[in-house]
Formats: structure tokens, C-alpha cells, sequence
């Protein structure tokens, strides 16, 4: 999916602490109606768990340090 957005020419951050994945996606230029996205996942044996939030408009998105403290919380009770 990430390799995807980029070729259509969103801008894509993914960052790693130990389990958890995060990324955030800006779109392209006249994709903007789709959102700004920021998720973080934890994988658990053959489980996920996700933690999502999208926004009209790119300075109401989530930073990824937000974000990043909910999906740690998640992970200790996943």
C-alpha cells in the first residue's frame, strides 16, 4: 500500500518502535477529498490491532507522536 500512495504521489512517513508501525499519508494535490490518514499497528503471534485517524484537512492530521502513545497503551492490553 505504502509503494502505491507513493507512486501516486502522496507523501508517506513510516516510522518503527520495537512492534508498532506508524505511518502518515498526505495526498496529491486533487486526491485531498480522500484524507489525511495517520495509523499505527501492533502485531501479536497472528493478530493486529490498529489504531486509525483521518482528517479533512492536513493541519488537523495526527502527528505520528501523538498517535504513537495510544497504540503503545494498545499494545499492552492487546
Amino acid at each position: 500500500g505504502v509503494a502505491i500512495a507513493k507512486q501516486m504521489g502522496a507523501q508517506v512517513e513510516v516510522k518503527s518502535f520495537g512492534p508498532i508501525t506508524c505511518s502518515s499519508m498526505v495526498p496529491p494535490k486533487g486526491l485531498e477529498q480522500y484524507g489525511f490518514n495517520t495509523t499505527c499497528s501492533v502485531d501479536k503471534g497472528t493478530q493486529v490491532a490498529a489504531v486509525e485517524v483521518t482528517a479533512k484537512s492536513q493541519k488537523d492530521m495526527v502527528p505520528i507522536d501523538k498517535l504513537r502513545p495510544l497504540a503503545e497503551k494498545m499494545a499492552g492490553r492487546f
